[in-house]
């Protein structure tokens, strides 16, 4: 049964009386259902903060809240929490009442002074001879000297006997003598390995690395009687949540996708690159605006390592501003976001030429291998190009449909060839397999597909199968 104390306890709010344990990964605190542990909070931000342990002890890190995580009545960004501190993020004043991972275990009884455990010398052993009769006890005397020798009895008879036995030159003194030294080199040997054991350092337990990476991002740029937002959420297992409001061309776009785990890997290696550089920047560059009104807010978390910046109204620093471009390429990329600044007249023209050049690669299809490929792409560009235009022209139904036909014959194709292959590699006509494979790499060019990826695993294969 699990006894760990909770580490939170609302004192006030809607939730009051409730008590919250953290679990060791650290836990995404707010009021959408998305959070880890979700507080019904109305005036609490919908994803308000991050607790999280480093070093074992607890952490609050805000995740750029509206009204910010107040500890002890002090906004933070990001601090370690300790017990008997208060916390008031929305209406909800939650005092901590454990801070660290694990719970404190009871220490055995100290030793008594002047003494060490490991140093002590064990209590000599004394085994009385099987023939003697035990003399009365008697009361302690104080020992002058310790003992150097372990007296230990073999039941060979009493001690007078063997020195008896020792002054005739019997050959069972001999014998007896050889045995007493043996055991007592056994025991001084035993003795001796046990302080050893005892004083010797624990083994190093290997932790695996936690090389996880989560990001929000949020880009607000206010002027000219317009406001632009752009905001980002990754969270573990590479979900990411994508929002972009336009109020003066009356965008309003929502993207939700899981990232190919390969993606989401590329990413996190170029921002580790700068990962030092980042986490050594201060909280918050601020400055007076001009003209306009323009802010970011960067929250980065690296494993166990996290860090929030906000730069407003100035210029950014460079390590912030290389984490900020990589962001919004990749965000731009894996969602099709690359085309949020763009007027809506010079959308409509793009969407008109990718329509042509869709129409005519559909056409052509045969000539080239990749051609069917890329003229579902074409279509993919017009449906994203003219997602946030309204009213929409009347190709844009035709398009969606069209790329789902043409996807479904273009797949057709590609799994006749990769049977025909599997079968010619099964009949020994390697040459005709190595050519069926490479068309299915021309033609379906998309290196996150199944079907792309088997088609190189199968030419691998064969050249393995060559050496």
């Amino acid at each position: 049964m699990d006894t760990k104390a909770p580490h939170l306890l609302i004192e006030e709010g809607p939730e009051k009386g409730r008590e919250i344990t953290i679990p060791a990964n650290g836990a995404r605190i707010g009021r959408a259902e998305e959070n880890d542990i979700r507080i019904s909070d109305a005036a609490m931000s919908r994803f308000q903060c991050r607790m999280y342990f480093r070093d074992d002890f607890l952490h609050i890190m805000d995740l750029g809240s509206t009204n910010e995580s107040l500890v002890n009545n002090k906004p933070v960004s990001d601090v370690a929490l300790r017990f008997g501190d208060e916390i008031l993020i929305g209406e909800s004043l939650i005092k901590v009442l454990n801070d660290g991972l694990h719970e404190k275990s009871e220490q055995p009884p100290a030793p008594a002074p002047g003494t060490n455990e490991i140093d002590a010398e064990p209590a000599p052993i004394i085994f009385h001879m099987g023939n003697e009769t035990p003399e009365p006890e008697k009361s302690p005397e104080p020992e002058t000297k310790t003992p150097s020798l372990v007296d230990v009895d073999l039941g060979l008879g009493r001690r007078e006997d063997l020195e008896e036995a020792k002054e005739k030159g019997s050959p069972r003194n001999g014998l007896s003598m050889l045995l007493v030294t043996l055991v007592t080199m056994l025991v001084v040997f035993g003795a001796g390995f046990l302080i050893i054991m005892k004083s010797a350092p624990p083994p190093k337990v290997r932790v695996a690395e936690d090389n996880s990476l989560q990001i929000y991002y949020e880009k607000v740029i206010a002027g000219d009687g317009n406001i632009f937002r752009y905001a980002l959420d990754l969270g573990p297992g590479g979900k990411v949540t994508a929002a972009v409001h336009d109020l003066v061309q009356q965008q309003s776009i929502t993207r939700d996708e899981t990232i190919d785990p390969d993606q989401l890997e590329s990413l996190r290696k170029q921002l580790v690159g700068n990962k030092d550089s980042f986490i050594s920047l201060q909280g918050e560059y601020e400055g007076l605006p001009v003209g306009e009104h323009e802010s970011y807010r960067i929250t980065v978390i690296y494993g166990k390592d996290a860090k929030t910046v906000r730069v407003a109204n100035q210029l950014e620093p460079d390590a912030f501003k290389q984490v900020r471009e990589k962001i919004e390429a990749f965000a731009n990329n894996e969602l099709g976001l690359n085309n949020i600044h763009i007027p809506p007249e010079k959308l409509r023209a793009l969407a008109a030429e990718s329509w042509e050049n869709a129409q005519q690669l559909y056409i052509e299809r045969d000539v080239k291998n990749g051609n069917l490929w890329q003229a579902t792409q074409k279509l993919k560009d017009v449906i994203s190009l003219l997602e946030t235009i309204e009213p929409k022209p009347e190709y844009y139904q035709e398009a969606v449909i069209l790329r789902q036909e043409w996807l479904e014959s273009l797949l057709l194709h590609i799994r006749n060839m990769e049977f025909e292959a599997i079968r010619q590699h099964t009949l020994g006509e390697i040459s005709k397999s190595i050519e069926l494979n490479r068309r299915i790499i021309a033609t379906f060019p998309d290196k996150t597909h199944t079907e792309y990826k088997e088609a190189v695993n199968r030419l691998n294969q064969i050249d393995q199968e060559r050496l």
